[in-house]
This record gives C-alpha cells, structure tokens and sequence, in this order.
C-alpha cells in the first residue's frame, strides 16, 4: 500500500491545473512568469549568502573567534564560561556554524554538563540576526537596516544573558 505522501505532489499540480482551466487563465505563461520571478531571487540570495559563508569561513579558518572568545572571556572574569564565547559570537552570524561549535561543546564537555546544557538553550534562545538582515532583508530590498539590526542584536545579547542564568537556575 502506498504511502500519502506519494500521493501529495500530483494532488497539488492537478488542482492547480484544475483551477487555472476552471478560471480560464494561462496556466504555462504563470508557471513560467513565476519560475522567471523565482530565479531572479534566489540570484540576489545567492550573491549574498556566499558572501556571508565566505565571511564566517575566513573567519573560522584564521581563528579569530577564539582568540576574540579568550580576550572578551578573561575580561568577563568568569561571568559567562569561556568555552560558550566563540558560540556566542558565531551565533548571530550563522546558523550552521554555530552548531558546529554546539557540537564541539557537547564533544569535549557533554551535553549535560553546565557547558552543555548552557550551550542548548542559548542555541534555543537567541537567532541569526546577522544572517537574517543581510540575507533576507537584502532579497527584499530593505537597505535601512540599523534599527532591525540593533534591535536584533539586543535580543540575541538578552536571550545569551538570559540563557545562562537560566541555565545556571534551572541546572545547578
């Protein structure tokens, strides 16, 4: 017996098909228009993506996050753990190397080490504002980004803060 799921595609494209032969409309010339409109954006979002991978990656490869981890660490005096640094810089920039660094954490520490556990819910509590205004809002075509920006990057600093005293709470 087949699965629904086989079934869901063709059931999407005939009632599409179904719909534009009801309402008389070119259903090839709209597929087409919007394939056209498609491709147009994910070229913008191309252009910036890679400029971002190609940021975090430099940036990665020369170290510069754990050496900015180790200075902002010993100048926070033990506040936040200095192993949570270079995830607390990465986070706003990338998703998917900020979970590299999740993943690191776990590997030496464990997951359900303070660590570990702090790691997780700043993973939950905090986004990829970064990657989300140059990304997002640059495929749209918002240039005045300083307000989302900065609004942006307070709640990431209020979701690091929170987390780990949350996790300090909750945990130990």
């Amino acid at each position: 017996m087949a699965a629904l799921g086989e079934y869901i595609l063709p059931i999407i494209i005939l009632l599409i098909t179904a719909t534009a032969f009801v309402k008389r409309l070119p259903a090839i010339d709209l597929f087409i228009e919007g394939a056209t409109e498609a491709i147009k954006c994910m070229s913008m979002l191309f252009i910036r993506l890679l400029a971002l991978v190609f940021s975090v990656k430099l940036l990665l490869n020369a170290h510069i996050f754990h050496v900015l981890s180790d200075k902002i660490a010993m100048i926070g005096k033990g506040a936040i753990p200095a192993e949570l640094w270079p995830l607390i810089l990465l986070r706003p920039v990338s998703g998917a190397a900020s979970l590299a660094v999740t993943e690191e954490i776990y590997q030496l520490y464990g997951p359900d080490t303070a660590v570990g556990l702090m790691a997780s819910v700043i993973q939950g509590s905090t986004d990829t504002t970064l990657y989300i205004v140059t990304v997002y809002f640059g495929a749209i075509g918002i240039k005045r980004t300083k307000e989302a920006l900065s609004i942006g990057l307070a709640a990431d600093f209020i979701g690091i803060i929170t987390a780990v005293l949350v996790a300090k709470w909750f945990f130990f």
